[in-house]
């Protein structure tokens, strides 16, 4: 149920100098470290400066990965395969795009709501920049058929080959539009789903409504109509503790926990604990811990 596009993006020439960690997970110890190197992404994902200013400084960063050769452009549109290696896990999917209409209309399944504030800052990050400088993480139903083209694909040589943040990193281009036709087949019948990204999916799509409105061609070629996503099985999924601390409830905590009982099979323990099992969800409230899990696990 989703389109899939080819890409043509800048890609650098010395990844292993050139990449960072996602701009929201980089604290400013690391920042200035990364700031030391001018062909670092950090200057283009987390530019320097004030109010407005951050957004041109962003540009002019832009700018001179580009005039310096930097980053290049793809000689053709192309899909990719990604993948990361470690002793401890290893995963890998598709870097391509996805048509935002089928954002709008829900093939690209989001849980979660954004913020007003950082889906501003993207938004207008983009519209300065006119680039997408973050992936959106998404998966899709494994797939045995989709999986054999990506191991094909991956039988070629490597476009990229580095390590860096304990990972062994691989890029392969593929341009054979057969292969690509095949695929878009593929996803042209699922669903995907945001695993990581809203902000970065939401400000895209407001980017989109930007230039439509403007007057832009309305056509799926424009790369402004498609999201930039990785996408891999959902087998391949590695699943990090995800912890928040709610100050304030708006409703008594009794309350609450008969609201949670709505969705979920509420156990009190006796302790902290770190949850073990699929559909597994731990939660102390005012001392008292909780073992939830899921009662409907047929999720769309």
């Amino acid at each position: 149920m989703v389109k899939i596009a080819k890409i043509q993006p800048y890609l650098p020439k010395h990844p292993e100098t050139f990449c960072t960690n996602p701009y929201d997970v980089i604290g400013s110890a690391e920042e200035a470290e990364l700031k030391k190197n001018s062909e670092s992404l950090i200057h283009l994902i987390l530019p320097d400066g004030e109010g407005d200013e951050i957004y041109q400084n962003a540009k002019k960063a832009l700018d001179h990965l580009r005039s310096t050769n930097t980053i290049q452009k793809a000689l053709s549109p192309a899909i990719y395969v990604y993948r990361q290696e470690s002793a401890e896990f290893s995963q890998q999917g598709f870097i391509l795009g996805v048509s935002l209409q089928d954002y709008e209309e829900g093939n690209i399944v989001r849980h979660e709501h954004t913020r007003n504030k950082p889906l501003k800052d993207r938004t207008q990050h983009i519209a300065t920049t006119h680039a997408a400088t973050g992936l959106v993480w998404n998966v899709f139903p494994a797939d045995k058929t989709i999986n054999t083209i990506m191991e094909e694909i991956k039988a070629k040589p490597a476009m990229f080959d580095f390590q860096k943040y304990g990972y062994r990193h691989l890029l392969w281009e593929e341009t054979d539009p057969m292969v690509i036709g095949r695929l878009s087949k593929l996803f042209g019948v699922t669903k995907i789903f945001i695993a990581d990204g809203h902000h970065r999916a939401a400000s895209a799509n407001e980017y989109r409504k930007l230039k439509l409105q403007q007057g832009e061609s309305p056509t799926a070629k424009e790369p402004w109509q498609n999201l930039l996503t990785y996408v891999a099985s959902d087998d391949q999924i590695w699943i990090l503790p995800y912890n928040r601390v709610i100050r304030k409830l708006p409703m008594p905590a009794d309350e609450f926990i008969t609201r949670l009982a709505d969705v979920y099979t509420v156990e009190q323990v006796e302790g902290a604990f770190n949850p073990s099992k699929q559909h597994e969800v731990a939660i102390c409230l005012q001392g008292t811990w909780y073992k939830l899990v899921v009662k409907d696990h047929n999720f769309p």
